[in-house]
C-alpha cells in the first residue's frame, strides 16, 4: 500500500529515483491512518525523504503530515516550502494523529531551556501523552524527551560521535513488540556530540532500555513503560550517504572531524560506504506502524 503525501512534495522525486512509490494526494483528503512528522531538522527536505523511505514499505494505507514549530523561524528551508507543506500543532492539533515522529536538530551544546521552541516541544509532549498518541522520538528529540520526562540530562563529548555502531538487544528489548524480529546484534548510525548515561537510564523505573551499544553510543533505544513512547538516540533513518555528507561538510568548515567509524571500507573516505543498518531500520519502522500506530 503506497504512502500518501501532499501533492508536489520535492522528496517524492528524490525517492522515485530510488524506485520507491509515493502516492500524492491533497492533505485535506482523509487517509485510514495518519502519521505526523514534527521536523526539527534544519535541512527539512532530506529529513522528509528519510522518513518517507522507511514508511513506504508499510502495508497499511498511511498518510504523512508535516509539522513545524510555530515558535521557530527556519533559516535553512524556504518559507515557500514551509508554507505549502507544513502546519503547526496550534493550527492542526497533533492529537488528531494516529502516531507522531519527532526528529532531531544539532542542538546538543545548547541548554534545553534555551532552545527557542522548548515550551512548544514540552506542550506537544504533554498533549500526545494525554491523548494516548504514540510518539517516536529521534536523536535530539530523544534526548530532549528523556530530559523533559525523566530529568535525564545529556553528557557532552569531547569529539563528535559519528559512525555506524554495533548494538546489543537487551532482555527487555527481546520482549518488546517494537523490536520484534531483531537480531541479538544489529547496527545503527549515530551522529552527535552527547550521550545519555546508560546506568542512569537503566535505573529509571519508568523507562526500559531495549538496546544499547557498548562501542560508544551507550543507551540507544528506550521505551516508556506505558508502551506508547520510544526514544532512539541514533539515526536508523539515515540514507547511505548522510554520514558522508556530514563528514565532508564538517571538513570543509575546518572542524577537523574524525572519519566516521565502521562506515567506509578500510576507513578510506574515497570508498563508498557500507550499509549495514537498512534491514533493521525498515523493521523498526514496520514494527512501530504495525504494532502501535495502525491498531485502532
Amino acid at each position: 500500500m503506497p504512502i500518501h503525501v501532499e501533492n508536489g512534495l520535492p522528496a517524492i522525486d528524490m525517492l522515485k529515483m530510488e524506485g520507491i512509490r509515493i502516492h500524492e494526494m491533497p492533505q485535506t483528503q482523509p487517509s485510514r491512518w495518519n502519521v505526523a512528522l514534527v521536523n526539527l531538522m534544519p535541512e527539512k527536505i532530506p529529513a522528509e525523504a528519510d522518513i518517507l523511505r522507511l514508511m513506504a514499505r508499510c502495508p497499511h494505507e498511511t498518510a504523512l503530515h508535516l509539522y513545524r514549530m510555530a515558535s521557530h523561524r527556519s533559516r535553512n528551508t524556504s518559507g515557500e516550502h514551509l508554507e505549502r507543506f507544513y502546519t503547526t500543532h496550534a493550527d492542526s492539533p497533533l492529537t488528531k494523529m494516529d502516531g507522531v515522529i519527532i526528529n532531531g536538530a544539532p542542538l546538543e551544546r545548547v541548554r534545553y531551556e534555551d532552545v527557542d521552541y522548548w515550551n512548544e516541544f514540552r506542550g506537544i509532549m504533554d498533549a500526545c501523552e494525554a491523548s494516548g498518541v504514540p510518539v517516536l522520538y529521534l536523536c535530539w528529540a530523544a534526548f530532549a524527551g528523556l530530559y523533559a520526562r525523566y530529568g535525564l540530562d545529556k553528557s557532552l563529548l569531547e569529539r563528535k560521535l559519528s559512525g555506524v555502531y554495533r548494538h546489543v538487544l537487551t532482555a527487555e528489548g527481546t520482549g518488546c513488540p517494537l523490536m520484534s524480529g531483531f537480531d541479538d546484534i544489529f547496527f545503527m548510525p549515530h551522529s552527535r556530540h552527547c550521550q545519555i548515561d546508560q546506568a542512569a537510564a537503566a535505573k529509571e523505573s519508568g523507562l526500559s532500555v531495549l538496546a544499547y551499544s557498548p562501542d560508544g553510543p551507550g543507551a540507544a533505544i528506550m521505551a516508556d513503560r506505558n508502551g506508547l513512547d520510544f526514544y532512539i538516540t541514533g539515526h536508523a533513518e539515515y540514507s547511505p550517504m548522510t554520514l558522508d555528507s556530514e563528514y565532508r561538510r564538517d571538513a570543509a568548515r575546518g572542524l577537523n572531524p574524525s572519519i566516521p567509524e565502521n562506515y567506509y571500507p578500510d576507513d578510506n573516505p574515497d570508498n563508498r560506504p557500507e550499509v549495514r543498518w537498512r534491514a533493521h531500520a525498515n523493521l523498526l519502522m514496520d514494527n512501530w506502524l504495525d504494532k502501535y500506530v495502525c491498531v485502532h
